[in-house]
């Protein structure tokens, strides 16, 4: 599976040139280290920027399920 960057991540909403957006950010944050830019500001964006932001911890949730599954499996 490929690298990504690590979590968490967090959406913000953030005005930038006169430009209002949802930005997702990591941990480390800085304006110019971003994860993804959601420009559609209204609230099906600020929800598309929430569940992007989610990504790590929902990767590491199925990560979880597949060890279980694994360990069931062997039983």
């Amino acid at each position: 599976m490929g690298q990504h960057t690590p979590g968490p991540w967090y959406a913000t909403t953030l005005t930038h040139d006169g430009e209002t957006y949802s930005h997702v950010q990591s941990a480390s944050i800085n304006e110019d280290n971003y994860v993804a830019r959601v420009d559609v500001m209204d609230e099906q964006g600020e929800a598309n920027a929430a569940l992007i932001a989610a990504a790590p911890a929902l990767l590491e949730a199925l990560r979880s399920c597949l060890d279980l599954l694994e360990a069931n499996e062997s039983d």
